[in-house]
């Protein structure tokens, strides 16, 4: 008997997306995302054209990533309060700051501590209402289609993380910054519209109890699931020793290739494909979560890195760069489908917020350590930074699966069923 025509999609690489509320969403989110990129790079450019001065180029990253710990507190309101209306009021005040930097552009009166306080506010802002985003993932689309969900949601963060520098150097170059900040500020408010049409599950009433009692209770239930726990080291490893693989390009091309630093953008292109390809093989072929499948993928990745550090060419690294971005985004991808199917509803956001956080943080400190040890090493010894984290990484995913193997870890999905059971009073 043949199959009937409404379950042939159901495994497709974009099966997702049949469901329109979460097509709409990819749509405005992606689009978001390419504003984001634009005034990312509009404002660090900005920033050192004006000044010439790497430091406040740094304290520009620092201040939009600075309140990431409060990603925590993000967590608990996900989990209080209806996430849609936290993403639809966070995107509004989003909108507002950038309209406003881009006003003082217009005027060219558009100072330095302006960027920077925008980048504070911003940085705030996405950090309150991010878990909202993640955790909003199951009420859209089908438990069978989450890990296809997940892995579009990167393929779409990766194509607007290439095409958002790119449109942003030609605005900035022919209408300036101000271009730059206002089609953010428009992608916010495009994002905005399309959460006031999609439809949710209604919000359960919110509960009477202090914030610090709603994040123990999320502690509370990571502490009695050490599978969780290892799935969240996993992905601090990822972000801790795969920073590097990024941050530390300019370097590399200009001391071992002898190239303009400006060519790393081509391996940060390059990363890019890897990425978006990573993505779609996933959402092809990923069933269901399988969260100890990363240990290859993070092999893989380690072993990439490596390469880097023998890489011959320019042209082979490029090459290392399109596998890092594979393995990288796979690992990511798989990770967060499993954490989704193993924690109930009414505790997802305060889940979701933890791995992030661990990934978030990872990744600054990762890029902080390399940074003193290429300092302290020599600019000309970059490429050691390489074989020393991609050796690193290949230590702690083997550390992981000994322990997991040691201790029996087994990896518990929740059924749908359980996922929704309300919270205990």
């Amino acid at each position: 008997m043949s199959q009937p025509a409404a379950d042939k999609p159901k495994h497709a690489t974009f099966a997702a997306l049949a469901n329109r509320g979460f097509a709409a969403l990819w749509a405005g989110t992606f689009l978001s995302n390419v504003g984001s990129w634009m005034h990312n790079t509009a404002s660090r450019v900005f920033v050192y054209d004006t000044t010439g001065n790497a430091l406040l180029l740094g304290l520009d990253a620092f201040a939009s990533g600075a309140p990431m710990i409060l990603m925590l507190w993000g967590g608990v309101l996900a989990d209080r309060f209806d996430r849609r209306k936290i993403l639809i009021i966070g995107n509004l005040f989003a909108a507002m700051n950038v309209a406003a930097l881009s006003v003082l552009a217009f005027f060219d009166v558009l100072h330095i501590w302006h960027v920077l306080t925008v980048s504070l506010l911003n940085g705030l802002i996405n950090a309150l209402i991010s878990p909202a985003s993640q955790a909003l993932l199951p009420d859209l689309v089908e438990r069978s289609k989450m890990s296809n969900a997940i892995a579009l949601n990167s393929v779409q963060f990766n194509v607007a993380r290439v095409a958002g520098p790119a449109i942003a150097g030609v605005v900035y170059f022919w209408l300036g910054a101000g271009w730059c900040f206002a089609v953010n500020a428009l992608s916010f408010l495009a994002l905005t519209v399309v959460l006031l049409s999609v439809r949710t599950k209604p919000a359960p009433p919110p509960k009477q109890e202090r914030l610090l009692l709603s994040l123990a209770k999320g502690l509370a239930f990571l502490d009695k699931r050490r599978d969780i726990k290892m799935i969240i080291a996993m992905a601090f490893f990822t972000a801790l020793f795969a920073a590097p693989a990024l941050s530390m390009l300019p370097a590399l091309v200009k001391e071992e290739f002898h190239l303009p630093a400006s060519y790393f953008t081509y391996l940060v292109s390059a990363f890019g494909i890897g990425a978006v390809v990573g993505g779609l093989l996933l959402a092809a072929r990923e069933r269901d979560p399988q969260p100890w499948k990363a240990g290859l993928s993070l092999t893989a990745l380690a072993v990439a890195e490596v390469g880097l550090c023998f890489a011959g060419s320019f042209e082979m690294a490029m090459v290392l760069m399109v596998i890092v971005g594979m393995m990288q985004v796979g690992t990511m991808v798989r990770l967060g489908s499993a954490t989704h199917h193993a924690v109930p509803g009414h505790l997802r956001g305060r889940l979701m917020s933890f791995q992030t956080l661990a990934f978030r943080l990872g990744m600054p400190m990762g890029s902080l350590i390399a940074g003193g040890i290429t300092a302290a090493m020599g600019e000309h010894l970059v490429s050691r930074i390489y074989l020393i984290y991609g050796s690193l990484l290949l230590i702690a995913i083997s550390a992981i699966m000994f322990l997991r193997r040691r201790w029996d870890v087994q990896y518990v999905a929740m059924s749908q069923e359980e996922a929704e059971l309300p919270e205990d009073e």
